[in-house]
């Protein structure tokens, strides 16, 4: 049977609000039931059993460690922000009982693994409870526990950061308990879907014949984006795919930003018109970063590899609401993205036409080489059949003439 996760969202009952920005508008105990509503749908969407201590903005007080231990909770995390009135003041951190069991320990290094590799401001730690989360103590002899407090509802950046990356922190909570308790979904929802994770569907040799027969100049760059992809879990072809469509096939021409130069191979960085895009030190370090970049809109999982710094421009991987494009075809179940996902979507329908040209290109190029091959060989069969007879002929003539000669004496002029 599934885990049973209680996810409780802090404060609003009773009309408790929590902390307030500096201006008093934003209200915590709203972002609290906002991304513990997210946390919910995406533990659901993995497979597990799950209970919410409340689900609307105000609601009566209830006993959450009774109501958490009387439904037999596997784990309870308790979704909070901070608040200060210094503005500068910022950052997650991650609160456990006083003496946390191994696995309220083990949790609370899960989710702050996976909460800095989603991207936030500053991690300030994982701390024990000095006396304000005392249902901690309560529940931490029985069950798992932490309590997390997601930036300040009074710093501009958390704030910015918590409504860009509100889907990618359910989705680390969500990764963490995976990490802990293992995958627990026992269906295929992704059947009929393609993903962009995974292993590569086109090999080495088919990428490199698909574009010599468009662009026999192109930079040699298919081993690269195969053994990159490996790495981090990501489809090199597809991202190969990628750069064939943002290059023009490696020419850099027809209105494309960047340049062979650049080492830039998805216009990464090409926010405007007019702008040239990140450059990166070599041709790896381009694809390392292109793979880092679709990585983050597959999932929320740390990378393998630094995170590669463009020599000139910004990285751009902060910049995405990580996981909300890791299937390209299913758009509604899995990303809420509307508009701006239908047009990524759009993108990566092409991509995917393009890796599907590759193995029907080849076995095509194949054919008609394995056919050339073969007449090849027939011609050759046919001309040293030929020869053969054409030599066999030749040999009886000097064969007669011998006897002929023989027969005269030896006299040549017969």
């Amino acid at each position: 049977m599934s885990k049973k996760i209680y996810v409780s969202a802090g404060h609003g009952f009773n009309g408790d609000p929590g902390a307030k920005g500096i201006n008093g508008t934003r209200i915590e105990a709203d972002d609290n039931l906002k991304l513990s509503i997210a946390v919910e749908a995406e533990l659901k969407n993995r497979g597990y059993q799950t209970r919410m201590a409340r689900t609307t903005k105000n609601s009566p007080s209830i006993d959450r460690v009774a109501d958490a231990r009387n439904w037999g909770a596997d784990c309870y995390i308790e979704i909070h922000r901070n608040g200060s009135n210094d503005p500068t003041a910022h950052g997650w951190e991650i609160w456990t009982s006083r003496n946390p069991s191994s696995g309220s320990t083990a949790l609370a290094n899960a989710i702050n693994k996976r909460t800095i590799e989603a991207g936030v401001q500053s991690q300030r730690g994982i701390k024990k409870n000095t006396g304000n989360v005392d249902r901690m103590e309560s529940l931490n002899p029985h069950m798992p526990c932490v309590l997390i407090e997601h930036g300040f509802v009074s710093n501009a950046r958390d704030n910015q950061l918590f409504d860009q990356n509100l889907t990618a922190y359910a989705k680390a909570i969500a990764q963490a308990l995976d990490d802990i308790y293992g995958s627990q979904s026992t269906t295929q929802p992704t059947a009929g879907l393609t993903a962009i994770s995974g292993k590569s569907v086109a090999t080495v040799a088919q990428m490199k014949e698909y574009l010599r027969c468009i662009n026999p100049n192109a930079p040699d760059l298919a081993n690269i984006f195969l053994a990159e992809g490996a790495v981090e879990g990501i489809r090199g072809d597809i991202a190969f795919a990628q750069s064939l469509l943002e290059t023009g096939n490696f020419t850099f021409s027809g209105g494309t930003a960047v340049t062979l130069d650049q080492n830039n191979f998805c216009g990464m960085g090409v926010v405007s018109l007019g702008v040239k895009g990140n450059s990166y030190a070599t041709p790896a370090e381009g694809v390392r970063a292109q793979i880092q970049h679709l990585k983050a809109y597959v999932n929320a999982e740390m990378l393998v590899n630094p995170l590669v710094t463009p020599t000139v421009g910004e990285a751009r991987f902060r910049f995405v609401q990580r996981g909300v494009a890791f299937f390209k075809n299913n758009r509604k179940d899995h990303s809420g993205e509307g508009e701006r996902w239908g047009r990524l979507e759009e993108k990566i329908d092409r991509l995917i036409r393009d890796v599907e040209k590759f193995e029907a290109k080849f076995e095509a190029k194949f054919e008609r080489q394995e056919t050339y091959v073969k007449n090849l060989k027939k011609e050759f069969n046919e001309k040293l059949e030929d020869l053969r007879k054409e030599y066999k002929d030749g040999m009886v003539r000097v064969h007669s003439r011998v006897d002929e000669i023989l027969k005269n004496g030896g006299n040549t002029n017969g």
